[in-house]
């Protein structure tokens, strides 16, 4: 006698869709939860950290991945974290990741911010104001009260193309290495947005000693801009 299978009923079905939502679930808590609560300086770690940040197709494992790189306060952290905020993608974790550098602003997270000040035109004022919060943590009252110098000039401006030279110009006479060098970078990113207007190109001397303080600051930092930028670097 033939066996009869029976098919399965609508119920059924959405039963066993509602497990396997359940387990993915599951699965991206249990990951986020890894992920942010990393403890350590392993190199394997923070690359795997870098990886789910960067590829990782959920946004909230993306974030995830930024709040681990920034628990680690290492300088490939904020490599990795430069990484985030130049690649297109959903806003939430690049937005998360500037956050960070400026939280990292002993491990040179103000000089990765300034260098990539030209990535987004929506990042302008956030950028400027996750600066003078970074200036707030180093305790440099004097780096604090020139930025907000500029973020009153700035705030009558509302056109990018017309407040963005003067700001990276304004950046350049900062007394913090990170910010005013890392203006210097920002500058030499070619062909320019054309949201950022008429941006000068920094002097051969001035760049030269932007790329030699970035070595040191940071290594590896010059090589990720000129990878994602035809770029003097």
């Amino acid at each position: 006698m033939a066996q009869v299978f029976k098919q399965p009923t609508l119920s059924a079905t959405r039963r066993a869709g509602k497990c396997v939502v359940d387990f993915d679930r599951k699965a991206k808590r249990e990951l986020t939860e890894r992920l942010s609560n990393t403890v350590g300086l392993d190199e394997h770690l923070i690359e795997e950290l870098r990886d789910y940040c960067l590829h990782h197709r959920e946004p909230a494992v993306q974030v995830a991945a930024v709040l681990g790189l920034e628990k680690t306060g290492s300088k490939r952290a904020v490599l990795a974290l430069t990484e985030r905020v130049l690649e297109d993608g959903d806003l939430w974790p690049t937005d998360r990741a500037m956050e960070a550098l400026s939280t990292l602003a002993q491990s040179g997270g103000l000089f990765a911010l300034t260098a990539t000040f030209l990535t987004d035109s929506r990042s302008v004022h956030p950028k400027l104001t996750l600066l003078y919060d970074g200036a707030k943590r180093l305790h440099r009252q004097d780096v604090g009260q020139s930025l907000e110098a500029i973020y009153r000039h700035t705030g009558t401006k509302y056109d990018p193309r017309e407040l963005v030279p003067g700001m990276l110009t304004s950046f350049e006479h900062i007394p913090l290495a990170d910010i005013s060098k890392g203006a210097v970078l920002a500058g030499l990113f070619r062909p320019l947005p054309v949201w950022a207007g008429n941006v000068p190109v920094p002097d051969e001397g001035k760049a030269e000693r932007a790329i030699t303080f970035s070595e040191l600051r940071l290594p590896g930092l010059a090589e990720i801009l000129g990878a994602q930028h035809n770029s003097g670097i």
